[in-house]
């Protein structure tokens, strides 16, 4: 941008983490989950110090639906434009108004079974740790013939 500093709004509201499985045409939302962290120091912002105590900092709660189709629309769009294989995490926050922003995507998400998101919302929609393990490889070997 040939700029020495580059600034955007940032969102105070709303912050989602979206798991998506598949490659291409193939790609499908697992699930969509509300990140909510407890604690006031951490100014609304899941960092690293909250995910490494997510026990006691972070709370994830499944997405309502009425939301559900505007995320799921954008986050695909965003998984098979940006060419993303067989599993990626997509995080979202929602403006003053509630329209959802992306704000990263995670193409390699962390897959510790009881500390990086995407396996806690696969349990959260009741896909066991090995499940999701399953349905990545068997994605990345149908792709690779």
């Amino acid at each position: 941008y040939k700029q020495p500093v580059l600034i955007e709004k940032f969102l105070n509201e709303r912050e989602f983490t979206v798991g998506i499985l598949g490659t291409g045409k193939k790609a499908r939302v697992l699930g969509i989950m509300e990140v909510i962290i407890k604690e006031e120091k951490f100014a609304n912002i899941c960092g690293v110090e909250a995910k490494e105590a997510c026990e006691a900092y972070v709370e994830y709660r499944l997405l309502p639906t009425r939301l559900e189709r505007d995320i799921v629309t954008m986050v695909l769009k965003t998984h098979r434009i940006l060419n993303c294989r067989d599993v990626s995490r997509i995080d979202v926050r929602l403006d003053e108004k509630g329209h959802p922003h992306i704000m990263e995507v995670n193409p390699l998400p962390g897959l510790h079974p009881t500390h990086s998101d995407l396996p806690i919302l696969a349990e959260k929609v009741g896909i066991p740790y090995k499940t999701l393990i399953s349905i990545i490889l068997k994605s990345a070997l149908r792709r690779m013939n």
